[in-house]
């Protein structure tokens, strides 16, 4: 039978504004770096950041294909988006600031890391909803 199409459609819009905004973040200021009065910002986009709109546009693309093997794949992708940023905005930034000693205070993380993990929630949320509601309706 399958989930209420608009129930559907209302997850698969909350995964692909999900996506949208993890793109976005990966473009934002992840850290920034203040010196004498100068910053510099780095995007996620120049490292994993393209692993991660890779694996955004793939979540969004599997539950538009309405399957729930789509579905799983669109859960694997978004929970990797997760631990990817767990790893790299939290315990990759706690490591580095520790060999970065004295140096740490001039690093702060940016705006970017926490859009992202909004995006990443939501985006795990969607799927997962999505998931269940499927699976509730076909049994």
């Amino acid at each position: 039978m399958g989930v209420n199409t608009n129930q559907k459609k209302l997850f698969q819009i909350v995964v692909a504004i999900a996506a949208v905004i993890q793109v976005i973040a990966c473009f934002l200021p992840f850290a920034t770096v203040s010196v004498l009065g100068f910053s510099q910002s780095i995007t996620w986009a120049d490292g994993d950041g393209i692993f991660a709109i890779i694996l955004a546009v793939l979540a969004t693309v599997m539950v538009f294909l309405n399957k729930n093997v789509t579905y799983i794949i669109a859960m694997v992708a978004a929970a990797i988006n997760v631990i990817l940023i767990i790893y790299d905005g939290f315990i990759g930034y706690a490591s580095q600031m520790s060999e970065l000693g004295d140096y740490s205070g001039m690093v702060s993380r940016g705006a970017g890391i926490y859009i992202f993990i909004i995006g990443a929630i939501a985006m795990v949320a969607g799927t997962v909803l999505l998931f269940v509601k499927e699976r509730e309706q076909s049994h």
